[in-house]
């Protein structure tokens, strides 16, 4: 694949680099037509060095592999050349709109979305993701951003001077809950005329460097949701999630609009969402299950001594679901508008 059907069918000419710590046989590989491994490897090195010595790769391989390297150094270098000036500014705006076509509108009751500022006394902002949010994934995908965007800041901005927004974090950073905290965030609730709550499945625990023992959002997270839509009927939840998650309240709140890990533009995107400059467009890439037990690799996961049969085939994700009819909260493909 790697030689005779992207170089020579495909003709491409550029390097061929492994995921990180994908290559399990490294002399099979780069004989193969891999150029990189990542991370770096001194075993890689290592091993083409004595598979030269030793004759089980051609010299001519290695050195078609170096001039690949080398004339990509070459090409994208920026030593000895002006940096352009980047307008930070823009690509905020970029970030901002790129968060707002991504987010997902799940439910919608009594069309609560969008507010309208003016039509409602007080709004309860609830949840400490509304104020440090959960934005981004973890490993190759974190960004240190120059401006994030606070969902609850922007919500302020966008709310008139006769609407009040009370706040109220319901749990701590650590994601811990008092119960004096949450019933603050329940009487704020049952004071507001509608309740914005703030969830996420928060890193470590979703990332892919190792898999989820669960589908579910902190724990805390979902108390909350709970419990304020019990003394709330006009409750809204924000999720930030980078997976399909579990979602065990959904009947029971008005509005779940769902902006995944949408980068340092999400904060505006969600104000702009609620309160409908931008009309919420995305559609689901994977299935919302109702549990954990209705996946089709939940049999075979996590298997055992170090052995993982792939027993479900072809039929992963929507084809499993619709070929075995199993019901699911939100299918592939879901999005209100």
């Amino acid at each position: 694949m790697l030689t005779d059907v992207v170089r020579k069918d495909w003709n491409y000419d550029g390097l061929l680099i492994s995921d990180s710590s994908a290559v399990k046989d490294y002399l099979a590989a780069f004989n193969a037509g891999l150029d990189w491994e990542m991370p770096y490897s001194v075993n890689a090195a290592k091993a083409i060095e004595d598979g030269v010595r030793s004759g089980k790769m051609d010299a001519k391989v290695l050195d078609a592999h170096c001039r690949r390297i080398l004339m990509t150094v070459q090409k994208y270098s920026r030593e000895g050349k002006a940096l352009e000036t980047v307008d930070y500014a823009q690509h905020h705006k970029l970030a901002q709109k790129a968060a707002s076509e991504c987010a997902v509108l799940l439910k919608n009751e009594r069309n609560l979305l969008p507010l309208k500022p003016d039509a409602y006394m007080t709004i309860a902002v609830l949840g400490m993701v509304a104020e440090k949010p959960v934005f981004q994934g973890s490993g190759c995908a974190c960004v240190p951003a120059k401006t994030v965007d606070s969902p609850l800041q922007e919500i302020r901005l966008a709310c008139q001077e006769t609407t009040q927004v009370v706040y109220m974090p319901g749990y701590d950073e650590s994601d811990n809950m008092s119960d004096e905290g949450l019933q603050a965030a329940v009487k704020a609730a049952v004071s507001a005329d509608v309740a914005i709550v703030f969830a996420a499945a928060r890193l470590p625990l979703e990332t892919d460097d190792y898999n989820r023992k669960d589908m579910r959002l902190v724990a805390s997270h979902d108390k909350l949701i709970e419990e304020v839509a019990k003394a709330q009927k006009n409750t809204i939840v924000i999720l930030n999630n980078g997976e399909a998650v579990e979602l065990p309240w959904a009947d029971r709140v008005s509005s779940i609009l769902d902006m995944w890990y949408t980068g340092e533009g999400s904060g505006k995107a969600v104000a702009d969402l609620i309160f409908g400059k931008e009309n919420p467009s995305g559609k689901l890439a994977v299935s919302m299950p109702y549990r954990l037990e209705d996946t089709p690799a939940y049999f075979n996961f996590p298997g055992e001594n170090h052995r993982i049969v792939y027993g479900e085939g072809i039929y992963v994700g929507y084809r499993y679901y619709e070929k075995k009819k199993i019901p699911v909260r939100y299918p592939f493909g879901h999005g209100l508008s």
